[in-house]
């Protein structure tokens, strides 16, 4: 299984999306529990342009394993183009309060905090 997210990986930096898509999907099949495979195939969702399917692949990585970084960053990210801020503040702060000293979450809060307060919407390049 890890072949397939490697060979995903690959083919998703070539630029062969649909491709990359297949071996995720299959990893999936395979392993309903694949958190990096729901990840990855929310990241080809968003390349898509399909909001919906990106939602639901973060959401479904973050069920498996709610202190998925790679995830929990993505989702956040998504949300900040959806202008639903409010949605990633309680992710953030549960990770928080497991893992008080994770530097990168604690800023990407406080980014998010000053974001929603201010009521910008911040789009992702």
């Amino acid at each position: 299984m890890e072949d397939q997210l490697k060979k995903g990986k690959t083919l998703f930096a070539d630029g062969r999306i649909d491709e990359a898509a297949e071996f995720f999907l299959s990893a999936v099949e395979k392993d309903k529990n694949n958190k990096e495979a729901y990840n990855n195939l929310g990241v080809i969702a968003i390349e898509k342009k399909d909001v919906n399917a990106a939602i639901e692949c973060f959401t479904r990585s973050l069920e498996i394993d709610p202190f998925y970084k790679v995830a929990l960053i993505n989702y956040t990210d998504l949300l900040k183009t959806l202008n639903q801020l409010h949605i990633a503040i309680p992710l953030l702060e549960k990770i928080i309060e497991m893992d008080p000293d994770d530097k990168e979450i604690h800023q990407l809060l406080e980014d998010i905090r000053y974001i929603h307060q201010d009521g910008s919407k911040i789009d992702i390049d």
